[in-house]
């Protein structure tokens, strides 16, 4: 990975770890992530897949499928 990939997925690991410390309910797909947690940034599909893989391997978001989609939320103590 180059370096401006790499600065590019930590922006995007902050930037959905204030989102979900600010919305703890908070619930969504990859693609709506995408398009309202971060929007005004305009990633690519790419860089918010590896950014949420991530945050899934460090344990605070976690990873569930529902029917037939994949959806991110905060990771709860329990």
């Amino acid at each position: 990975m180059s370096a401006d990939a790499a600065k590019r997925i930590d922006e995007l690991v902050v930037r959905i770890s204030r989102y979900v410390a600010a919305n703890p309910s908070a619930c969504d797909t990859a693609e709506g992530i995408r398009q309202w947690w971060l929007a005004g940034t305009a990633p690519t599909p790419q860089d918010v897949a590896a950014a949420l893989d991530h945050l899934v391997r460090a344990g605070s978001v976690e990873r569930l499928v529902q029917h037939s989609s994949t959806v991110y939320r905060a990771k709860h103590a329990g």
